[in-house]
C-alpha cells in the first residue's frame, strides 16, 4: 500500500478501503501503518506529498503542477496543506537553500 501510494501520490484511497482492498479492518491497517512508519495514515500521505512537493519545486515544476500531481483540487488547498505542515509559506520555502540544490529526503525516511 505504502508503494503504491508512493509511486502515485495523488491517489486519493482512504484507509477505509486500502483495509477493504486487504481484507482486514480499519484498525487493524492503522496499527500497522503506525508501527511501520511511527505516523498515522493522513500524517504519512502528508509528509510524502511535502516529499514530491520539494522534490518537484527543486526541479523548477510549476506550483500549479505540482498541486495537480499531488491530487489537490486547487493550487490554494495545494498551499495552504504545504504551510500548516512547515509552518512556512511557500514562497519562503522555495527561496530558501532547500531548493537550491539542497537534497530532498528519500521517500524511504518518511518512517520514523
Amino acid at each position: 500500500m505504502l508503494e503504491t501510494l508512493s509511486a502515485a501520490p495523488s491517489d486519493r484511497t482512504a484507509l477505509s478501503q486500502w483495509a477493504a482492498r486487504l481484507a482486514m479492518s480499519d484498525r487493524t491497517l492503522a496499527r500497522l501503518v503506525v508501527g511501520e512508519t511511527g505516523l498515522t495514515f493522513g500524517r504519512w500521505r502528508q509528509k510524502l506529498h511535502l516529499v514530491v512537493a520539494l522534490r518537484q519545486l527543486a526541479d523548477d515544476t510549476s506550483v500549479q503542477q505540482v498541486a495537480g500531481l499531488l491530487g489537490y483540487d486547487s493550487v490554494t488547498a495545494f498551499i495552504t496543506m504545504f504551510k500548516k505542515a512547515l509552518g512556512k509559506w511557500l514562497a519562503s520555502v522555495a527561496s530558501s537553500t532547500l531548493l537550491s540544490g539542497a537534497s530532498t529526503p528519500q521517500a524511504s525516511h518518511l518512517r520514523r
